[in-house]
């Protein structure tokens, strides 16, 4: 409770709608988390998707993830999520992005300023607790949340069309699924 209270202490609501701008204009996107972030990386990357973004989730071992960021070009954008410290993968990955002119967000715990290298954009916030103390991912998905939100006023009619269509494969899949 008492990090929710104080999101606004770290970031507000025309910030994270620019940074939702930033991720609408991105030629594509990729979502990277380890640990207690990859469920906040995969709820990103569906919902991204379902906006009918290029959205793409990094994973695997540290081969694979070569493998998925000598792809990145200019124009496309990285989002992370590192919160006790830096996620193994995670300097090479912002590298191979800075390299090629991607850009790069990071959404991390208060340790965020420590990370290196440091991303273009930094969402620095308190998860609630010491380092050392059990933290919640609460207000981390409450940032995800409010990006998506954002993402679906930019192209509202875009996003309601792709969420329709959406829905009626969903439902081309679950009548195969019946048969």
């Amino acid at each position: 409770v008492a990090a929710l209270t104080d999101i606004e202490t770290y970031i507000d609501g025309a910030r994270l709608a620019g940074i939702a701008l930033r991720i609408s204009q991105a030629s594509r996107v990729f979502v990277f988390g380890r640990g207690n972030a990859e469920p906040l990386s995969s709820l990103l990357n569906r919902r991204l998707r379902r906006y009918g973004i290029d959205s793409r989730q990094l994973s695997g071992d540290m081969r694979d993830l070569a493998e998925q960021a000598v792809g990145f070009r200019k124009g496309d954008l990285v989002l992370a999520f590192a919160f006790r410290g830096p996620p193994k993968g995670y300097a090479p990955l912002l590298e191979a992005a800075h390299q090629v002119g991607a850009a790069t967000i990071v959404i991390s715990g208060q340790n965020g300023p420590t990370l290196h290298p440091q991303p273009d954009d930094l969402i620095a916030v308190s998860r609630g607790g010491e380092q050392d103390e059990f933290q919640t991912l609460t207000v981390p998905m409450l940032i995800c949340n409010v990006i998506i939100l954002e993402l679906g006023n930019i192209h509202k009619n875009k996003s309601l069309a792709t969420l329709a269509r959406l829905r009626s494969v969903i439902k081309k899949f679950e009548n195969e699924d019946s048969n």
